[in-house]
C-alpha cells in the first residue's frame, strides 16, 4: 500500500506522521492496481489516522479515532526513509 502522509514531529520514539481524512492509498495484489480512502472502514472518505514509524523496532503502529482510539501494530521490517519515503514490508 502507498499513501501520502505529512511529517508532525519526531521524538525519541520515532518520526510521527499524519494522513487526513480523505487522503487516497493505492495498492497491488498480484498485477491488479486498487485504490482506497487511508482506513476507510464503512465510511465513504476514510478519516484521519496518526503513525509512527519506529527508530528500533520490526514494527510501524497506527492510531485512528472511530468510536474511541484504536491502535493498530504492524509487524514488518524495520521502515527505512528513502526517496523521500517510509517503506517497510509488512510480514
Amino acid at each position: 500500500m502507498w499513501w501520502p502522509a505529512y511529517a508532525i514531529t519526531d521524538d525519541e520514539f520515532g518520526p510521527w506522521l499524519f494522513s487526513p481524512n480523505g487522503t487516497a492509498c493505492r495498492g497491488r495484489s498480484g498485477t491488479d492496481y486498487t485504490s482506497n480512502y487511508v482506513n476507510r472502514g464503512d465510511r465513504n472518505d476514510g478519516f484521519n489516522i496518526t503513525h509512527l514509524m519506529p527508530k528500533t523496532g520490526w514494527w510501524v503502529a497506527t492510531w485512528r479515532r472511530k468510536h474511541g482510539v484504536a491502535i493498530r501494530i504492524d509487524i514488518c521490517t524495520p521502515p527505512l526513509f528513502t526517496d523521500d519515503e517510509w517503506q517497510y514490508v509488512d510480514l
